[in-house]
C-alpha cells in the first residue's frame, strides 16, 4: 500500500533519490512523496508533490506494467485534493504522458524532455481568454514590440523597477505578470499591489493578473 514520506526520513529519502536517478530524475522542489514497497520492503515506486504540483514519477523497471503508477497517482490527487486546492498540475518525462492522459489531465507545454499538464484545462482556456481581451483593450494588435516580464517582486525592488523600466524604454508596451504563489514573505495581492505603485509612473507598462501556468517562485 502507498504510504507518505517527509523530508525528515533521511533513509527513505535516501532510497527515493536512488530509484529517481536510475530513471533519470532528481529530487527537485518536492516537500512531500508517496511511496510503495515490496513484500521484502524494497523502495519499487514513488511520486512527488510540491503543493498542487506532481512530479518525480517513478517504477523500478521490474515493476513496470503493474499499475504502480496509477495507484500513486490517485493516492496523491486525494492527499492534493484534501488540502482544498481546485487545480492539479504535472511536470513529469515523456514516458508518463499516456498515464496522465487517461487519468483526464491535458498538455499545456512539452519538449523533449518534459511535459506540463493541468486537469482543468478550462481555467488556461480562460486565462488566454483574459490575456486576449487586455491585448484587445490596448489597441495591441498592430504592434509587433511587445514585452512580458514574469516577476515575483517580493519585495519590489529598484532593480525590479530599473527592469520594467528599461524594457519600457525598448518595447512599445511591456507586460508585468506576478508569480501566483502565496508562499513568499508577501501575499500574491501586496505584491501586485507594490508593482502597480511602482509602475504607476511608466505609462507603456502594465500590471495583469497572474496565473498558475507560469514558472514558480523558487525560479523567478
Amino acid at each position: 500500500m502507498p504510504r507518505i514520506v517527509h523530508e525528515g526520513e533521511t533513509n527513505e529519502i535516501a532510497s527515493i533519490k536512488q530509484l529517481l536517478l536510475r530513471n533519470g530524475l532528481i529530487n527537485d522542489l518536492v516537500h512531500e512523496y508517496v511511496i510503495i514497497k515490496d513484500l521484502n520492503d524494497k523502495l519499487i515506486g514513488v511520486v512527488g508533490r510540491y503543493y498542487n504540483n506532481i512530479r518525480c514519477l517513478s517504477i523500478d523497471p521490474e515493476y513496470q506494467g503493474h499499475n504502480l503508477a496509477n495507484l500513486l497517482i490517485s493516492f496523491i490527487i486525494k492527499r492534493i485534493y484534501t488540502e482544498n486546492f481546485n487545480e492539479i498540475f504535472v511536470f513529469t518525462k515523456p514516458i508518463n504522458f499516456t498515464i496522465f492522459k487517461k487519468l483526464g489531465f491535458k498538455m499545456i507545454y512539452c519538449n523533449e524532455e518534459f511535459g506540463f499538464f493541468t486537469n482543468r484545462y478550462d481555467y488556461f482556456e480562460e486565462y488566454l481568454v483574459y490575456l486576449s481581451e487586455i491585448h484587445k483593450k490596448n489597441n495591441l494588435s498592430n504592434s509587433n514590440n511587445i514585452s512580458a516580464i514574469v516577476m515575483n517582486a517580493n519585495p519590489f525592488t529598484k532593480g525590479h523597477h530599473y527592469l520594467a523600466k528599461t524594457a519600457s524604454n525598448n518595447s512599445d508596451f511591456v507586460y508585468i505578470i506576478m508569480v501566483k504563489e502565496d508562499i513568499s514573505l508577501f501575499s500574491y495581492e501586496q505584491r501586485k499591489e507594490m508593482v502597480k505603485l511602482a509602475t504607476k509612473d511608466i505609462p507603456n507598462v502594465f500590471v495583469v493578473e497572474g496565473s498558475n501556468y507560469l514558472v514558480g517562485a523558487k525560479e523567478a
